[in-house]
């Protein structure tokens, strides 16, 4: 079954590295929302949400 994903970022994006982890990346300071919606092949959805705090953007 195909799954498809996306992502709802505040602040910044979601990148993969080349080992296939997800990682945030982001240079705005404060807090940021990141959303995750997964839809499989019958438009069954899921989403979860996290929030992560920025505290600097060196």
């Amino acid at each position: 079954m195909e799954l498809r994903h996306f992502w709802e970022i505040s602040g910044g994006t979601v990148e993969e590295d080349s080992q296939g982890d997800f990682f945030y990346y982001g240079t705005k300071v404060g807090k940021h929302k990141i959303t995750l919606t997964v839809v499989n092949e019958l438009g069954l959805c899921d989403a979860k949400s996290i929030e992560i705090e920025v505290q600097s953007n060196r």
